[in-house]
């Protein structure tokens, strides 16, 4: 029921809002809590919360391997702020929900009318949770598009009806093609962050997208006054040849930052030509990953980024 909750509420111009993660009646088990919790993660409020009776459901108190599931989620929240405040800046300037339904972006598609089980959370990501007990198969609805398992990289063409596995820990997650989502770096034990810098995440494909990147000091007001800075990240594949452009800076913030990272995923092979506007990118590709690692200055000027090569098939 929280996932159409949520949805309604989306629609409803309340999209600052979250369900409690494991329930807030009743006794969770240890299945439920990491099942809620994978979904739990993308909600614009993330908590953990239940009734005073009940019994106590912090993720350590049901042990392995829910704990585990539970912490790695939690991690991927973290790594997934940078998307997640771009979208709720544009929801509190333009009242576009977090969570959306499948027909918000498809609205000619009829088979996304009835899908209340599966949501897309911003334009990037599309996340179809597991809701029942000691399932790991479910059907997904992909639209219209390319869109790659979050987890395998496993492209599927849409529109297309799919049957997913989505073990504990893995629930069926795709990443919209030529889309870029920004990820903070990883955190260690101590929750501190790595020194790695912000990466942006490509899946190329044939065709394009742009997506945007919004940040500002992430307190107080100066926002208002124009210290913030929003800029386009676009992906354009064809015939083998990848150009990826961020855009000019929009707002005067200026960032800590002294490097940022382009992570393109899927890529078939080492490129042979990678070329940056004003700013040289040193790069790096791995084979085993299928992923090309390029670092680049951090600069509010527009940079653009050509490869000789392919995504893969």
């Amino acid at each position: 029921m929280s996932l159409s909750q949520m949805l309604n509420l989306g629609l409803s111009g309340v999209a600052w809002a979250g369900v409690d993660i494991g329930g807030y009646y009743g006794d969770a088990t240890g299945e439920l809590l990491a099942r809620w919790t994978e979904y739990g993660i993308f909600q614009p409020f993330c908590r953990n919360h239940s009734e005073k009776q009940t019994r106590h459901q912090e993720p350590w108190l049901f042990g392995e391997p829910y704990e585990s599931v539970c912490r790695a989620m939690l991690k991927l929240r973290q790594r997934l702020l940078p998307y997640l405040y771009t979208l709720f800046e544009e929801c509190h300037r333009t009242g576009a929900p977090v969570l959306r339904p499948l027909f918000w972006a498809y609205p000619k598609d009829s088979a996304t009318y009835a899908i209340d089980d599966e949501f897309l959370c911003g334009d990037a990501l599309l996340v179809a949770p597991v809701a029942r007990p000691g399932v790991e198969y479910r059907h997904v609805y992909l639209p219209a598009g390319s869109w790659f398992h979050f987890w395998k990289g496993t492209r599927v063409d849409g529109p297309a009806h799919i049957l997913a596995y989505a073990p504990l820990g893995q629930p069926a997650m795709y990443v919209r093609a030529n889309t870029a989502v920004p990820l903070w770096p990883e955190m260690n034990y101590v929750g501190q962050r790595e020194a790695d810098p912000l990466t942006f995440v490509l899946y190329p494909c044939e065709g394009s997208c742009i997506a945007m990147f919004y940040e500002d000091a992430g307190e107080g007001y100066e926002h208002l006054n124009g210290d913030y800075a929003r800029r386009g990240i676009s992906c354009e594949v064809e015939a083998g040849h990848i150009r990826v452009v961020i855009g000019e800076q929009e707002g005067a913030f200026v960032s800590t930052r002294q490097r940022i990272q382009l992570e393109l995923r899927e890529v078939a092979a080492e490129p042979e030509v990678v070329q940056s506007g004003e700013t040289f990118a040193t790069w790096h590709y791995d084979p085993e990953r299928r992923c090309l690692l390029l670092s680049l200055d951090e600069t509010s000027s527009s940079q653009v980024i050509e490869l000789s090569t392919k995504a893969r098939e």
